[in-house]
């Protein structure tokens, strides 16, 4: 595979990537397929797929200092693109205390942009969803029941869908009679941003517009995030 054809191949590259060191340390694995492929062609895409992995998958709640530096000498040592340090950089909205990402562009039913700061001064309970997530539309019910009986009035719930159809979108906010603020993300640019793999997905963003709960409790937990947004003051 070591030749100017394998990147036209996503196998290829798959196999070439599977084929380096079991270590799941990035370093690591770059330092394996250098070591072992000399084409520049297939040194840059499969480079781009590990690195790629590596941003998509690593804990940045853990240890965003730690994964940066990784990034960073990765990048140095293999002279890779500085996007994927930009790329990183983007999800350090993950970290609790960090601000509502920005570029995020957010839109009502009416197709109006909605600005996330107006709703500073409040604790935010978001739901991330779509029309077509079996287990996102199975939460609605919870979600709904959990805001009408919420007694916190610090506390404001807001519906994020991820849908790349707005028709489909709109329907099935009808179909569940879904109410109050309902958004959409048709890029997924809030998922991206978040580093979100799998739907749905809560959060809960404090009173200055900064996150609080990176994966908070979903509304069929019941009493426990209940409790959770009960206590929020």
């Amino acid at each position: 595979f070591d030749n100017e054809y394998a990147p036209m191949f996503f196998t290829a590259i798959q196999i070439i990537r599977d084929d380096l060191t079991t270590s799941s340390v990035l370093l690591e694995k770059l330092s394996s397929l250098y070591e072992n492929y000399k084409n520049e062609a297939v040194r840059e895409k499969v480079a781009s797929v590990i690195v790629g992995d590596f941003i998509s998958h690593y804990k940045y709640s853990q240890d965003f200092a730690g994964g940066l530096e990784v990034i960073k000498k990765a990048t140095e040592e293999y002279s890779l693109s500085d996007e994927f340090i930009d790329e990183y950089m983007k999800r350090k909205a993950t970290i609790p205390g960090s601000p509502f990402p920005e570029d995020v562009a957010l839109v009502d039913a009416h197709g109006k942009s909605f600005d996330f700061s107006k709703l500073k001064g409040k604790y935010v309970y978001v739901d991330m969803w779509a029309s077509w997530c079996a287990p996102c539309c199975k939460e609605v019910p919870y979600f709904q029941k959990l805001e009408k009986e919420l007694k916190n009035e610090d506390v404001v719930f807001v519906s994020v869908s991820c849908d790349s159809d707005e028709q489909a979108w709109k329907k099935k906010m009808a179909d569940l009679n879904m109410h109050g603020i309902q958004l959409f993300d048709k890029d997924n640019t809030l998922g991206d941003a978040l580093n979100v793999k799998g739907i749905p997905f809560y959060l809960i963003y404090d009173k200055q517009g900064n996150l609080h709960t990176y994966n908070a409790k979903r509304p069929s937990t019941g009493e426990v995030i209940k409790d959770i947004l009960e206590g929020l003051k």
